[in-house]
C-alpha cells in the first residue's frame, strides 16, 4: 500500500511529465508553422494566389457560364421549329 505522501509525489511527477509533454508538442507545432512560411512571393504571384483562392470570383464566373447557356437555350426558342407527324389506318372491314 502506498501512503498519501507517496501518492502526492507520484501525482506531482505525472503532472510534471504531462506539462513537459505539452511543452514539447507546443514547440513542435510552432516549428512546423514557421517552416511553412519560409518562401518569398513577389507581388504578381501574390495577386495570382489571391485571385485563385477568391471563391466569390470563382462563383461569379460559374454564374456567368450558367447564364450564357440559359441565354442560348432561350434564343433557341425564337428560332423556327418544324415537326412532322404521320399516321396510317388500315381497316380490313372496308373492302378496297
Amino acid at each position: 500500500m502506498t501512503t498519501r505522501k507517496e501518492n502526492k509525489t507520484i501525482n506531482k511527477k505525472r503532472c510534471r511529465n504531462y506539462l513537459y509533454l505539452l511543452m514539447m508538442i507546443g514547440a513542435w507545432i510552432i516549428t512546423q508553422t514557421t517552416n511553412a512560411q519560409t518562401g518569398s512571393v513577389n507581388i504578381k504571384q501574390a495577386i495570382d494566389i489571391a485571385l485563385g483562392n477568391n471563391y466569390g470570383l470563382w462563383a461569379d464566373s460559374l454564374n456567368m457560364t450558367v447564364t450564357k447557356f440559359q441565354n442560348k437555350q432561350l434564343s433557341g426558342s425564337y428560332l423556327p421549329q418544324a415537326s412532322f407527324n404521320s399516321k396510317i389506318n388500315y381497316n380490313m372491314a372496308i373492302p378496297s
